[in-house]
């Protein structure tokens, strides 16, 4: 009698491999579930919604009490540089070839605004809105010694001014116990470039002795000469 179902030693031979086929397929479609599971989670986890106010409200800052403080210095310091512009274009438009106006020269821990120097003499100028003090006359009298320390064959005068930019007072001299009775002047913007004129051209310092000065001055960029700080063992 002809069989119709399988051969028991066939059906035994093949059941296993399907069985196993079976296996790796469930195993293959279970790591790409796993897997495209893991990468939808990232990609959310990766889009942030934006916040909510009431969260930006609690990132931000708080607010500070008073800006008092910080403002003053900052108006003073805005006030002194629109008074220091002033004063050099008006010097720009009066001064002679025969003048050397030099600005925010570094004498210490200073920075004097102008230093002046012509056929008059050798003039360290600070600049002021209106408001000055004991410090600046004194900060000027220190200037005006290393300036003359600069010049060692220089006899001629050497003389403090402080200008006030929007006044137009006469020249007068100042003097205080306090810094040994050192003098100087005050004097308004209209009167600095006719006082500085009137000092008599026989004492203060040549023509030719200002352009050596302008061409000595430079700047020279020696960086081979400045000293270093020392390497990094990180940087070499």
């Amino acid at each position: 009698m002809p069989s119709f179902g399988p051969d028991p030693q066939t059906f035994g031979s093949v059941v296993p491999e399907v069985l196993v086929a079976m296996t790796v397929v469930v195993g293959l479609l279970t790591a790409g579930g796993l897997l495209l599971r893991r990468r939808i989670g990232r990609s959310a986890a990766t889009r942030t919604s934006p916040p909510s106010p009431a969260t930006a409200r609690m990132a931000e800052p708080p607010e500070l009490e008073s800006l008092m403080g910080v403002s003053r210095i900052f108006d003073r310091s805005r006030r002194l540089l629109v008074a220091e512009e002033l004063v050099s274009r008006e010097l720009l438009r009066r001064h002679a070839p025969d003048w050397m106006v030099e600005r925010h020269v570094l004498i210490g821990e200073h920075r004097i605004p102008f230093v002046i120097v012509g056929p008059g003499g050798v003039f360290p100028l600070c600049v002021t809105d209106g408001a000055w003090t004991q410090h600046d006359m004194k900060v000027l009298s220190l200037a005006a010694d290393a300036l003359g320390d600069g010049l060692p064959a220089y006899d001629g005068p050497i003389e403090s001014v402080v200008c006030l930019a929007f006044d137009d007072q006469a020249p007068r001299t100042w003097q205080f116990s306090s810094i040994g009775w050192r003098g100087g002047w005050l004097m308004g913007l209209s009167q600095l470039w006719p006082w500085l004129n009137s000092w008599s051209p026989e004492h203060g310092v040549r023509v030719q002795d200002i352009h050596r000065l302008e061409v000595q001055s430079g700047p020279h960029w020696r960086y081979e000469n400045e000293r270093r700080l020392p390497a990094s063992p990180n940087y070499g």
